[in-house]
This record gives C-alpha cells, structure tokens and sequence, in this order.
C-alpha cells in the first residue's frame, strides 16, 4: 500500500485513480510505445517512512432527480419564458408545479399542496380536466398569460404493443400540444363568439410601410393589408386583435407600438424570429381555392406576404398538433372603406364606451338588434370599416328598405334565423379535423333554415338587390338529408345526458379529492411518496346500466353494416336472455344473473348462498370473486357469448365513426357554399336588424352623393337619445347643412353643458351608419361619401407616457392636418387647450384656417376662444359659418339650457351659472364674479 502511495506521488494522480484503475495506465503505455519496456527495483526507490496524505475527500453523491414527470416538468419550466405558465396532463387531472403552483394556483381559487419526491418535497397543485376550459379562461383573459398545455400520447412501437412504457418507465409519453395565447383561439366555449378573436402580424418595411396579417382561427376569416406607419395605430384599433406578433429585436416597431398607447388597447405583445419562410405555406393553410391564393400572392407586397409567414410560423409554433386550414385570404381594399382614426374610434364610443369599457352603452351595443353570432360579427365590422362604395351602400340600404316595407316577411326572416347555429365557426372546427355529432346536427339545422329563407325570398319580387342576394345561395339539400337520416338525435342526446351524469360524478370526486389533498398520479411513478385515494361518494354509470342499453348516436339503418351489425347485436343479446334462462333452471339458481364488469369480465353474478353452492358445481364455472352477500363465477359458455356481444359492439362503434367520418368528409368537400351561404344569412340578420332599429327609432333612408355636401335636418345622437327616453326626457335635435365652397365648416360656440360636443359627435355618428348601410337618426339626411373621419375631442393628457395635455392634443391635431383630405369630415372640441390662453387661441385658429383653405374638408369646430371668430373674418377665411348655443335666464335668477343652436356667435360661456349647478361654493362664485368685473 506504502508503494502505491509512492507511484501516485511520483505520477501526480489521485490515489483513487491508480488504486482502482492501473490496468488502464499499463494498457495506454503499452499502446503508445511497444518497444520501451521499463523496469523499476524496490531499492531504488526512496526508503523510509511516508509522509501522510491529507485523508481522501468521500465520494460525492450524485443530485437525486425528480420523478420523470416532475423532472419533465422542472426541465419544461426552466426553458419557458417568465410569462408561460405550464400545465401537465396527469390521467384525468392538470397540474401545475413548483413556482407555477404558489403562484398561479391561488389565482386559479385551488388548493397549493406539497409532493413528497426523492429531492425533497416540491410544491404542486391540480385540477379535473373537465375544469380546463375555467381556467384557461381565467390564465389567458384576466392574467394575459400564455398556457403550455403538456398532453399524454400513447406509446408507439414495440413496447406499446405489448403494454410497454415511455423513457422513465411511464405509460405516456408527454409533450407540448399547444401553447394557449389569447390571439390563438381555437373553439374554447369562453370565447365572445359574437365578436372576432384576432391574431395579427406587423412587419415593418421600408419607407415608412406596414404589412398586417391578421386571422381569426375560430372562423378561418383572414386578411392582408398595407399600411404606412402612421396609420398602424387607427388599424389596430379598427381590427381589435387579442394578439399582435412583431419580429425579435424589431425595437424600432414595438417601440413605436408603446409610444403610441397600443399596449394599454387590450392585446398583448409577441415577439417571434423566424429563419426564412418557416410557416405552414399558404397554398396548405386554406381549405380551398388554392388558384386564388396563388393569384392573392402576385399581388401582395413583400411586407405583406413576410407578415402572412410569420402569421403561420407563429400559429405552427404555438399548434403544433393542429393541421390548420383557413378561408382564402382577403386583401383589404382600403380604397373602399372609410378610415376612422383611432381618436374617433375611442370618443365616439363605437365599441365600447369611453368611461368603463363596456360593450353596453357603445353604438354598437345601441344598434345592434341581430339574432346570430355571425350576424353580429359583420355588423361589429361594417360599423368599425363603414364602405365608401356607393353602389355598396345602396345595396344594403335596398335591403333595409324591403324589410321596413314589409313586416310580415321582416318577422319571418328573424324568427326563422333565430333557429340557424353559427355555422362560420361549426365549419371551422370540421376543416380542423374537430366538430361532432353535435356540430353535424346544428349544421344541418342551419342548412335547412337556409333553405326556408331561400325558398321566403324567392316570393319577393320588388328589390333587385334581394334577387342579386337570392341568387347567391347554393343548398347542399343531400348533405343535411344524409346528416339527419343518418345520427339518431335520441340517441345522441341519452349520451349527452350520461355523460354529463358520469361528470357530475367526476366533479363530486375531484372536488372530495381536492379538498383532502389526496390528487394522486395515474401513473406509477417512482420516487412520489402516494396518499391514499379519496373514496367515491357516487357511482358513475352502473356497467349493467351501460350493457342493457348503450346509447348509438347514429340509426341502426344509417348505413347497411350498421343494419347487419345491429341485428347481430340483438340476436346475441337474445341469445343472452336464453343463457341466462337455461343456467338459472339447470342449476336451480334464481338469483344468478349474467353481467360484464371491467375488472372481472363476463361472469355470473348471485347473491343467494344456496344458488352459489348450485353453480360451484357446475364443471365449467370458476369462483373469481366474493362478498358477504354476493359472489361472481367465469363460466365458458357466458365468457364465449360475452366476448361475441363486445366484439359486435365494438364493430357498431367502427361503422359509426366511419360513417361519422364519412360526413365530415362531405362537409369539407361543401366548405365553399357553405361558408358563403353563411356570410350570406349574416348580411341577412343585420339589414332586417337595421330594418328593425328604423322603426323603432324613426330613422330615415340616407340619400348619397359624390359631391362633398352634408345636409342632415333635424339630426339626433342616437345613443344620448336612447339614454334619455330611459329617464322620460326627449332630445333636442338640430341640424347640419354644409355645401362647400360656401360653406365647409360650422364654427360653434356658446356655454359648457349647452351640447356643443353631443352635437359634433351626433354627425359623426350620423354618417357613419349612413355608409355602413344602416337609415338614420334625422328627417333628412344627404351625406356625401365620407373617405377618413377624425375627431379631436375630449381629454388627451396621457401622463404615463409623460405627454401633457396639450403635446398630446398637438399630436393629435397634427395627425389630423397631415392626412384629412377634400372628401374627409373631421370635429374638433377646445383646440389650445392646456397651454397660455393667447396661444392655444392662436393654434387653434391656425388649425381651422389650415383645414378649411388647405385640405378643403368638411367639419365642425366648437371653441371657447371667440377670438377665433375675429380672426376669421378678419383674415378673410371663406367656407365657415358661425353658430352657437345658448343659456335662458328667466328673469328670477334661474335659466336653464337652450341647446337648439342658432346662427351667429355667443360670446358668453356661462361659466359661473356651470360652477353653481355643479356645487362649487357660493363664497368662491362672489371672487370669481368680483374678478371678473375687474377685468
């Protein structure tokens, strides 16, 4: 031992090293050099006593690891980024781990409990399957967290086959299905499905251009656009994505998104690199018409078609599992729609009010009479992308006009359409290789309808528009027919009803388990330290419930297998009763009856002592299982009978979902008309909506012009309006009439509170449903085509951003100077506010001048600096007129509004009379009029 110290000192090694490997030294010696052999004597060595060694460091031990499916886990997590949360399927379970569950899991209102492994303990938490769409929901909407849903897939290959495990031992194999962000929504029953769900791609190019890309994956809807930088903010706010994709490192452009305020618009922000062109390619993402995707190409710019790539790339990235397949993408003519910028988009409260961000209480909320989900998505879209299209307009209104005229048939097509589904998003689930029984059903329930309202519209002969609309439907009458003749709708729905019955079960187990904290694994793992299992309070499906009547979901005569195998299934079932019968007399057991259970298969079942001392005698009947008061046997000839009875049952189940499969197919194959014959019911429900909303509102038919005129009399804000009638107060209308050169904008003044800003929004209001196709709140109204809209109105100050009030409001101004055009219709409230009296006086005069004599637009520009006025006529500024509001004091020291305007300017603001009524104290009213003689 002395002379091995030796050798490791004289060859600087480990002692360790030679002690348990020295063949390995002599081998690599003699492999390096055969020829030079070298021989060492005892004596030559130094003699003596050794000098001690420090005393050998113990062998580390090596970090134990976590379970597989934790240590999975805890890989998974480490990669994710911070705003990922991840969720592991477990048998019949989802659960959350480590970090994911203190954090997450109070959030989610579940229990945070701990797991006893071989590392130590770790913290976890879960929740019943069935529960996943709830708290996606709550991680995705309310946390704007992204979900990695970790699914278990069946082991393939030989060990599978042979009831084999995964690496680590385990059953399944685990991985990443999908990661669940807010834009990339599949058919999750918490989505709005009466509004859109978008994912949109930004690509910045050159010059101050933008390329979108944006797709609803509900709907399949997909579209393209171009855009210059300016603009991306009004886009943003116009399409309302739940999801924007930029490029990696693209900081120029997410920059500019966060100067703009777009962050706080309800959407999140992705960031996502992609090499080349790594999406799905888009001839393989739409469902058909692959000619038209190839012609869409040519005629897309580069930033278009890189914003379609990273689209799909991202949507591939986040589904893998998913075969996408979507509509044929539609290039955004912006030639033929207005252009609301997002200032009006926000303060006209479009789509949601300006105070609480509420639906109720927006135009939208105000017009919307639809009865179909899909209806109300094209409204949402006609409202927020009103057309420019004359030809367009009148069309619709043609509509409108027919449906007003004609209440029979206006009630007829409501009631009719309130009994369609929303096949938009039934036919996307089919083209994903989703949907159901179900779905066929609702799909061939709408089909019918179609026809219904086909067949209606076909006895209307006065609207060529409607006979153009008519005209378009195309019924896959043997589609429904097939669907209907073929699922056994009792039948369906007696699955239905035990398969809720078998959740509830499940939900009263899950909520027992949670609650003592015994979740347990599927899986035998090694390392978990298991609590025992909570025992069941309710029995799901009795196994003799399902044996007696299995419930189909598709007729016995759907398809002739179907036929055959059902009548095999009840000659067998005969054959049973006889069984039954025959054993019960032979063997002089009453008791004895014939069942299947997934633990003892096909047995006999007794529960008299007398009856199991008859059947133990029987030679074929082996004892498998006993109780106090019962006992089972195997016996050949019911294990035989059983066996043919599953195997029957089994082919029942093939030919259904063949036949199942079979329909979808044809589905699919009638994906054009059908979606079509959609679009068609849509536009259907929202001009019998308008309809609708005419004579409830006394709304008037819009007359449209080339020219740039505006004339509308006796014209109401119909949302204020509505809001009034709730308390018994009626609204004062007023009238608008601009016929530039003469005249191209109305200059407002008069006191706070008198309507000034009620009155420049009604006429926004007015000519935004006017172009949308919808009649009007007026007597009259001529709206010349309106290109771009834009409004300053209402506070701009956004300190987040550190922007006063008035660099704000300059911003906006600007944009507004910049880009209206001779066809544009722009309001303007308080221009100059938030800076020196005499200067915002002077911007905003300079402002107006520049509207009128530059762009030549049409608008309305309400003011508190009667300068202004002055300043026009002295600077010899045509096209503007000068009306106002006003107070009427009646003598006593009371007044009261006047909010009928009038021509002619009103040098009073009335302010002190606006400062009593909101309570400001009379003390500091006296100083304020002293001051004010003073002046």
């Amino acid at each position: 031992m002395q002379l091995h110290r030796r050798l490791c000192a004289l060859h600087r090694r480990p002692p360790s090293l030679l002690l348990f490997r020295p063949q390995v030294l002599v081998h690599h010696r003699h492999y390096a050099k055969r020829t030079t052999k070298t021989k060492v004597s005892s004596l030559s060595l130094p003699q003596g006593p050794l000098t001690p060694l420090p005393p050998l460091d113990p062998p580390s031990k090596p970090t134990p690891r976590y379970p597989p499916v934790i240590q999975q886990a805890y890989d998974t997590i480490s990669r994710l980024p911070d705003s990922t949360v991840l969720l592991t399927r477990i048998g019949g379970f989802y659960e959350l781990y480590f970090s994911h569950a203190t954090i997450y899991a109070p959030k989610l209102g579940i229990k945070v409990t701990t797991k006893s492994t071989a590392r130590g303990p770790i913290a976890f938490a879960g929740f019943p399957m069935y529960q996943l769409d709830r708290y996606l929901k709550i991680l995705v909407e309310e946390e704007g967290k992204f979900v990695a849903v970790c699914e278990e897939f069946g082991v393939e290959g030989e060990g599978a086959a042979g009831g084999g495990r995964a690496q680590g031992g385990l059953k399944f194999e685990r991985r990443i299905a999908r990661i669940v962000t807010p834009g990339t929504l599949v058919d999750e029953e918490w989505v709005e499905q009466g509004g859109g769900n978008y994912l949109l791609s930004v690509e910045k190019g050159k010059k101050g251009n933008v390329g979108l890309a944006w797709v609803d994956l509900g709907t399949g809807d997909w579209w393209t656009e171009v855009c210059h930088i300016e603009e991306l903010k009004a886009e943003i706010i116009r399409i309302a994505p739940k999801e924007v994709v930029v490029e990696v490192g693209n900081v120029g452009l997410v920059k500019g998104v966060e100067e703009m305020g777009l962050m706080g618009e309800g959407f999140v922000v992705a960031e996502f690199g992609m090499r080349g062109r790594e999406g799905l390619g888009w001839e393989n993402a739409v469902a058909e018409d692959g000619d038209r995707v190839g012609k869409l190409l040519e005629g897309l710019e580069d930033i278009e078609r890189n914003a379609g790539d990273r689209l799909l790339a991202y949507v591939k990235d986040r589904l893998p599992q998913l075969e996408l397949r979507l509509q044929p993408p539609t290039r955004r003519d912006t030639g033929n729609e207005m252009a609301i910028d997002p200032n009006s988009m926000r303060t006209l409260e479009i789509r949601e009010t300006i105070r609480d961000k509420s639906v109720r209480g927006s135009l939208l909320y105000i017009v919307d009479r639809t009865v179909t989900k899909g209806g109300k998505r094209l409204l949402g879209r006609w409202l927020t992308s009103p057309s420019t299209d004359i030809s367009t307009i009148e069309s619709r209104l043609d509509l409108v006009q027919v449906f007003l005229n004609d209440e029979t048939l206006r009630s007829d097509l409501v009631s009719t359409l309130e009994k369609s589904f929303d096949s938009q998003r039934i036919l996307q689930k089919f083209s994903l290789g989703r949907g159901d029984q179900e779905d066929l059903i609702a799909l061939a329930r709408t089909i019918n309808v179609t026809a219904d309202i086909r067949d209606r519209l076909k006895k209307v002969k006065k609207s060529k528009n409607l006979k153009a609309l008519v005209d378009q439907f195309e019924i896959p009458q043997k589609l429904a027919d097939a669907i209907l003749s073929a699922i056994d709708e009792e039948g369906l729905m007696e699955k239905q009803r035990v398969e809720e019955s078998e959740a509830a079960a499940i939900r009263e187990l899950a909520n027992s388990v949670i609650a003592s904290e015994e979740v347990g694994y599927a899986e035998d793992e090694s390392g978990v330290t298991e609590k025992p299992k909570a025992r069941k309070s309710r029995r799901i499906m009795k196994p003799e419930d399902r044996e007696k009547a299995e419930p189909w979901v598709m007729q016995r005569n759907a398809s002739p297998t179907l036929k055959i195998l059902h009548q095999r299934l009840d000659e067998l079932m005969v054959e049973k009763d006889k069984l039954e019968g025959t054993l019960r007399e032979e063997l002089g057991a009453p008791s004895l009856s014939l069942k299947w259970s997934p633990n003892l298969g096909h047995h006999l079942h007794t529960k008299r002592s007398r009856d199991t001392t008859a059947i133990q005698a029987h030679p074929s009947a082996r004892s498998v299982s006993s109780s106090k008061t019962t006992h089972s046997f195997h016996i050949s000839s019911w294990t035989a009978l059983g066996q043919s009875i599953d195997q029957t049952r089994q082919a029942i189940r093939k030919a259904e979902l063949d036949l199942f499969n079979k329909l979808r197919n044809q589905v699919i194959a009638a994906l054009p008309p059908l979606r079509r014959n959609a679009l068609l019911l849509s536009n259907l429900d929202v001009t019998t909506s308008f309809a609708m909303l005419a004579v409830e509102k006394s709304l008037v038919r819009p007359q449209l012009s080339p020219n740039p005129v505006l004339t509308i009399m006796n014209g109401r804000h119909i949302t204020v309006e509505t809001s009034l009638a709730t308390s018994g107060r009626s609204f004062t209308s007023n009238s608008l009439v601009l016929s530039p050169p003469q005249s191209k904008f109305w200059l407002i003044t008069g006191p706070n509170m008198a309507g000034k800003s009620t009155f420049l929004r009604q006429n926004a209001l007015i000519i935004i449903l006017a172009q949308s196709g919808c009649f009007v709140p007026a007597t009259h109204a001529t709206i010349g085509i309106v290109d771009k809209l834009f409004s300053r109105v209402g506070s701009a100050d956004n300190l987040f951003a550190d922007q006063s009030t008035f660099m704000v409001e300059m911003l906006e101004t600007g944009t507004i100077l910049r880009n209206a055009t001779r066809r544009s219709f722009v309001i303007m409230d308080e221009v100059g506010r938030g800076t020196t009296p005499k200067d915002g006086e002077a911007m905003a005069y300079a402002s107006l001048e520049y509207l009128v004599k530059a762009t030549g637009c049409r608008g309305l520009f309400a003011t508190h600096f009667h300068g202004v006025v002055n300043m026009a006529e002295n600077r010899g500024v045509d096209g503007v007129e000068c009306w106002c509001t006003d107070v009427l004091e009646d003598g006593e020291g009371g007044w009261s509004y006047v909010h009928k305007l009038r021509e002619g300017v009103n040098t009073q603001s009335h302010a002190l009379k606006v400062a009593a009524l909101a309570g400001v104290p009379k003390e500091v009213l006296d100083v304020a009029e002293e001051v004010l003689k003073i002046e």
